[in-house]
């Protein structure tokens, strides 16, 4: 039997975690975080509410029709809810605790299809980090905060810097425009910046 080798590749790149507190109760936070990502109204299993690419149901999609999908669903900060997992439902369970004796934490999956199609075409690999998570966390005291990763600090990792710093560039503008928006959302959010603050850093 022959066999065809293979190589292994590991690249070790320093990450940022971004923690926002907030005085504010984690229910309010909460609050405002599902209403900029229109989160009433998302539907699970497809993003859009309907099957999109590569997706069999999808038919007759072209880009300008899958642009005009998202930028329905899109929020204020031009992001929007991919899907959402609320953690304090479920710990309860594995500790046989009332949940209503912990903490609170929901992790939300957030991403702007448009922006993630941008950076793909750079680098394919940053499919491993759009769309990218963020967890809003009660503390002890009753307050909030908001924790994720800064998506540029995974994306645009200097991979072609020396190679094609054209390409390299392009691919970091589209990451920090998105750590731009995330955090203008996360701070509306939060409530640490006035919301007149907040919409003027995404414009």
């Amino acid at each position: 039997m022959s066999s065809s080798s293979a190589s292994t590749i590991r690249d070790r790149y320093p990450t940022e975690r971004v923690t926002i507190a907030s005085g504010q109760p984690w229910k309010e936070t909460n609050k405002k975080m599902r209403e900029v990502l229109k989160a009433d109204s998302w539907k699970p299993g497809f993003p859009f509410g309907e099957p999109v690419p590569p997706h069999p149901l999808a038919k007759d999609l072209d880009m300008e029709s899958f642009a005009r999908l998202v930028r329905k669903r899109l929020g204020p900060y031009e992001l929007m809810l991919f899907d959402q997992f609320p953690h304090y439902f479920q710990i309860p369970m594995y500790l046989e605790k009332d949940p209503r004796s912990l903490p609170r934490t929901i992790t939300y999956v957030i991403g702007n299809p448009l922006i993630a199609l941008t950076m793909l075409q750079h680098d394919y690999n940053s499919g491993l980090h759009v769309p990218f998570r963020l967890a809003i966390n009660e503390e002890a005291d009753g307050s909030s905060s908001v924790t994720y990763v800064l998506p540029s600090s995974q994306i645009a990792i200097g991979q072609w810097a020396d190679s094609d710093p054209k390409r390299e560039k392009a691919l970091r503008d589209a990451a920090v425009a998105l750590d731009a928006k995330v955090e203008a959302m996360v701070r509306f959010a939060t409530g640490t910046v006035a919301e007149e603050e907040s919409v003027e850093a995404r414009l």
